[in-house]
């Protein structure tokens, strides 16, 4: 049952606006969205670096300012152990220009690309 909502986790991902405490989750089917100058987006993916699974976030600063990003473990890392190193990491971005950009996301698996995709943004007043 942890392997399946692994898995789930890994081919899904989040965003969310927090500009007028509106939230929008999309995953890989619905990757256009508007968002506010001002707003902070938000993207979430999972991570298991001792397994191989992971992902790069690539994003336009002339558009999106880079804000941070935390690691939230599946596991208490003082109990875990060996392999319990998994989990989410969320990257935060403000939105700070008006215009059309993309997120570009790359899904990996040992060294693998195993899936690539856009996410695209109106950005406006």
């Amino acid at each position: 049952m942890k392997h399946a909502l692994f898995t789930i986790f890994f081919l899904v991902f989040s965003i969310s606006l927090f500009g007028q405490k509106d939230t929008l989750d999309v995953n890989e089917l619905e990757a256009n969205f508007t968002a506010k100058k001002g707003d902070i987006i938000t993207y979430t993916g999972t991570q298991h670096a001792s397994v191989g699974i992971g992902f790069e976030i690539d994003a336009d600063s002339k558009y999106l300012k880079y804000l941070k990003s935390e690691m939230t473990y599946e596991h208490d890392q003082e109990t875990a152990g060996n392999g319990g190193d998994g989990g989410w990491v969320t990257y935060y971005y403000e939105v700070i220009a008006e215009g059309e950009t993309k997120i570009h996301i790359r899904k990996d698996f040992r060294g693998e690309t195993q899936g690539e995709y856009d996410i695209k943004l109106k950005l406006i007043k």
